[in-house]
């Protein structure tokens, strides 16, 4: 399953973490840049399931286009492959179309690897046009979405116009950190796992 984001630095790691913790997912990093990784986060919040290696590594916090050429590393989308694993999350980098090559998009990736989507999004002004967008994407590229993920606060009156406008399903999950994981990951689970 792919964790897609309606932008960078929507929660998409949060909602793995959260994913792993609850239905003990596998997880894989398809192109991770920038030396803070996200499988170390994972790794602090998660201590029984598979992480798997990256499946390209850039040192340089920017999209993979120009990071590539900053680190002086050469692949192309044809190069990326996904662990032959049955339960796993794959998080991607930046939302559908960040690059992920000189030629290719996340998205592009996506309708060549099909799998469903999970798509983060969380509360800020211009996030329904955004999500909608996303979830056009989405659609229009025959890629199956489960649901998407609020994360942080909750505005049901977002939740109302994207659910009556594009007929996705929508599950909340609430910011959280070592003191109140538990807590937070088994209300989550009690709300998407109707949508898995």
């Amino acid at each position: 399953m792919y964790i897609s984001g309606i932008h960078t630095d929507t929660g998409k790691t949060h909602l793995c973490v959260a994913l792993c913790k609850a239905f003990k997912y596998s997880y894989f990093k398809l192109v991770q840049a920038g030396s803070n990784k996200d499988s170390d986060i994972l790794r602090r919040f998660v201590k029984d399931v598979k992480i798997h290696n990256d499946g390209i590594f850039l040192h340089t916090p920017a999209s993979p286009h120009i990071a590539k050429k900053l680190d002086n590393i050469e692949y192309s989308m044809n190069d990326l492959v996904l662990p032959d694993d049955n339960k796993m999350i794959v998080e991607l980098a930046g939302g559908l179309f960040c690059p992920i090559d000189d030629n290719f998009t996340m998205i592009d990736f996506m309708k060549k690897n099909k799998r469903k989507v999970i798509l983060a999004a969380r509360n800020y002004l211009g996030m329904i046009n955004h999500t909608i967008l996303s979830i056009k994407a989405l659609q229009d590229n025959s890629l199956e979405i489960v649901c998407v993920v609020m994360i942080g606060e909750i505005d049901t009156r977002l939740d109302d116009f994207i659910i009556k406008y594009t007929g996705v399903k929508i599950a909340h999950l609430e910011y959280f950190d070592e003191t109140n994981i538990d807590e937070k990951v088994e209300k989550f689970k009690k709300e998407i796992e109707k949508f898995l």
